[in-house]
């Protein structure tokens, strides 16, 4: 398990310095974070606190009680090294330490990773609770099950 942790931090590592080299950054372009379209929360001043609690597995619950089902993208994906550093507002290595952290104590694992933005939309539209997050540009796949939360 451990060596899992190891590739990730590898792969992030390795990302950035590759985007660091090319002159950009993993935020340069825009994100938004999706939820199911009957889920009733409304982006506010804790709306990233709720979302950072739920993907850290600290609530299972929205506030409104429906169960959450988070699903992460792709490490070296953009949009993953932007939702943890935009919203998290964490450090690749706070992210892990937190996960192999929480699997030593309680035994609970990251979000599942989905790397197509049309299954991703398919599994948001089936599950009230769901939210994930993706590239503003892939907002044009989004169904009528799925609205945007917040753009970051």
């Amino acid at each position: 398990m451990f060596s899992k942790f190891k590739r990730l931090y590898f792969i992030s590592a390795v990302t950035a310095v590759f985007l660091t080299a090319a002159g950009g950054t993993a935020q340069a372009e825009d994100f938004i974070l999706v939820v199911n379209s009957a889920n009733p929360i409304a982006a506010g001043g804790d709306t990233k606190t709720v979302i950072k609690r739920l993907y850290l597995k600290q609530m299972s619950e929205w506030p409104h009680g429906e169960k959450s089902i988070v699903f992460d993208r792709e490490p070296d994906s953009a949009a993953y090294q932007g939702f943890i550093a935009s919203v998290l507002g964490m450090s690749q290595a706070e992210l892990d330490d937190h996960w192999l952290r929480l699997k030593q104590t309680t035994g609970d694992t990251p979000p599942r990773s989905v790397g197509s933005a049309r299954i991703l939309v398919r599994q948001i539209e089936k599950n009230a609770g769901a939210l994930s997050y993706m590239p503003a540009s892939e907002a044009e796949d989004l169904g009528e099950g799925v609205r945007i939360l917040l753009k970051f």
